[in-house]
């Protein structure tokens, strides 16, 4: 098929005509998809883009060989058992317009997240356990916290002895300078999501979301299992909710000099932080998962209780983030959970997660009946449910784990995920 253009409308064109009793689905248009790796282990955890279509990717590299490109800002592997990966490619991915490593001699890195600004600069949210991890000067910690050896429940293949800690690096343009790059974190484990309940799906320790607000102030949604974690003046929660972990947002300075914005977010139970968006007035959207009954609510939820088990959730702070202006819990009395946040021009909120309940089902939507990921709309102040459905295979059990989502300018609904054998190796265990 190709694009037909007749007067001011857009339609396709076919070299043979369709037969009209069957359904007409039309593919999209694959513009690359390659390798990358060396010839050791390498796995994939983020990709964004930037707005001339350059890809960028992030990943672990367990050995030396990775490609990097001449006056990348780290050309060879620095040692542990992994670095992070980084690599731009040109948009037709014919080309790679830099390539990186990021990382210490002491410790393992993973990268959570990436986002690009205007500047096509790349900001980069990670883990260490380096107490060598490249800083810049100025940067807002340039030492290493945490104490508390910490061992994954899953294994992949590495772990960290001496702690872990945030990371967040600020690349320039070329790859080739640090802009700002900083630790952030507290006496015990920090960025990753090592909750036996929440870490449902293999590869869900390490959620966590990094996004740009208007003056492009990197905002993060993460977790924490310090209770030393710093916060701000003003914080809704300015301190650790109890449990094991609780969920934390923050928002630093572009150059990663300066926290302007901290909050822990947690009742008694377990709580994580896994998406983070904005709404067009500056209004800060988070999602993640609790089995806390107690966690703090605001405003009017659409769900005001706790279900039982895990539940997802949806938050909405002011611009500042010093007032919880929004939220609602999202779920039923089976295993639930919410992970990544999208909003439409109008600026109704969208949430992408899993549930293994009965979860309501709106008349008239698209649905795969029976299945365990869901789609739900919200009003912009998470009062009213607009619209949810559910998608899979039907077989009631979770098979797909959520690792993309987008809601775009014309309202299309886009929604990428992964299941398997790997997954069920977790918690995921009819994921197939």
């Amino acid at each position: 098929a190709s694009y037909r253009l007749q007067g001011d409308r857009l339609g396709f064109r076919f070299p043979e005509r369709p037969d009209p009793a069957l359904p007409l689905v039309i593919d999209p248009v694959l513009t690359f998809s390659t390798y990358s790796g060396s010839n050791a282990d390498n796995f994939g955890f983020t990709a964004t883009y930037d707005e001339s279509g350059h890809l960028y990717g992030g990943g672990i590299a367990f050995d030396p060989g990775y490609p990097t490109t001449l006056g990348a800002w780290q050309g060879a592997f620095a040692g542990g058992t992994i670095d992070i990966a980084l690599t731009k490619f040109s948009p037709d991915g014919s080309s790679l317009i830099w390539s990186t490593y990021l990382g210490g001699a002491l410790g393992n890195e993973t990268p959570h997240s990436l986002v690009v600004n205007s500047n096509d600069e790349l900001f980069v949210l990670g883990t260490s356990g380096a107490s060598d991890f490249p800083t810049s000067a100025g940067c807002y910690d340039a030492s290493f916290t945490s104490s508390a050896p910490m061992n994954f429940g899953i294994g992949y293949g590495y772990s960290h002895p001496n702690g872990v800690d945030i990371v967040m690096t600020h690349l320039s343009v070329g790859g080739d300078a640090l802009i700002g790059s900083t630790y952030l974190g507290g006496s015990a484990a920090d960025g990753v999501n090592n909750n036996a309940q929440l870490a449902f799906n293999y590869g869900d320790s390490f959620r966590g979301e990094i996004a740009l607000d208007a003056q492009e102030r990197p905002v993060v949604a993460t977790s924490t299992q310090s209770s030393d974690m710093p916060t701000t003046p003003g914080a809704p929660q300015g301190s650790f909710g109890g449990g094991q972990q609780d969920a934390y947002f923050f928002r630093m300075d572009a150059g990663l000099t300066a926290l302007l914005w901290a909050t822990y977010h947690g009742g008694s139970g377990d709580d994580s932080g896994y998406g983070v968006q904005f709404d067009g007035s500056g209004n800060i959207l988070v999602t993640g998962g609790s089995t806390s009954i107690d966690m703090p609510l605001s405003g009017s939820p659409w769900a005001g209780s706790h279900h039982g088990g895990v539940d997802g959730y949806v938050l909405r702070y002011s611009p500042t983030g010093n007032a919880l202006t929004g939220s609602t819990f999202v779920g039923t009395t089976a295993y639930d959970q919410c992970y990544l946040v999208q909003l439409n021009t109008a600026d109704e909120v969208f949430i992408v997660g899993q549930s293994e309940g009965p979860y309501p089902v709106t008349p008239g939507k698209y649905v795969n009946p029976g299945s365990a990921q869901f789609i739900h709309k919200f009003t912009n102040d998470l009062s009213t449910s607009l619209w949810s459905t559910v998608i899979g295979t039907g077989n009631g059990t979770v098979d797909i784990s959520p690792s993309a989502f987008l809601v775009s300018d014309c309202g299309q609904i886009y929604l990428s995920g992964w299941g398997g054998v790997v997954n069920a190796n977790a918690l995921a265990v009819n994921s197939t």
